[in-house]
């Protein structure tokens, strides 16, 4: 028998709460462990880069772990399209992606003119992606 995994997409030291919150919880229920992969540009100071990315790697696995959930986490440097691409191709059992970049993937970019590197490979990636959002609170009316 094989694992399943979920991979949580996150992008130059970024991650969003919500995003965590979600993939936790789906890995819990389809019985899932999780891999964090970080996606940065090259940088002049790679040093610093890389401390800073595997600080963040290491917040969002412990936060992961802490929920009771297998996971472990790697960055991947350069275009982040061809990062990812190659990224699933080395490890191809992914159950689903969860977008725990930056916000703006959904609440900036058009659907019907996709700008976004993720939005412009995603009729290339075999599995489902998903982009939780903070729902918004409505309040009642006394």
């Amino acid at each position: 028998m094989s694992v399943k995994w979920i991979l949580l997409v996150m992008e130059d030291e970024t991650f969003r709460l919500e995003s965590v919150f979600y993939t936790v919880n789906l890995a819990k229920r389809i019985d899932c462990s999780v891999s964090a992969l970080m996606l940065t540009e090259h940088s002049d100071d790679k040093k610093a880069q890389i401390t800073s990315e595997q600080d963040v790697i290491e917040d969002v696995i412990d936060m992961i772990k802490a929920q009771g959930v297998s996971a472990q986490g790697i960055s991947r440097h350069g275009d982040k399209a061809s990062a990812l691409l190659k990224h699933l191709a080395a490890y191809s059992s992914f159950e689903a992606i969860i977008w725990g970049g930056k916000e703006e993937i959904t609440a900036k970019h058009s659907i019907k003119k996709p700008d976004h590197w993720l939005a412009k490979i995603r009729t290339t990636i075999q599995c489902p992606v998903v982009s939780p959002a903070k729902k918004p609170i409505i309040k009642r009316k006394p």
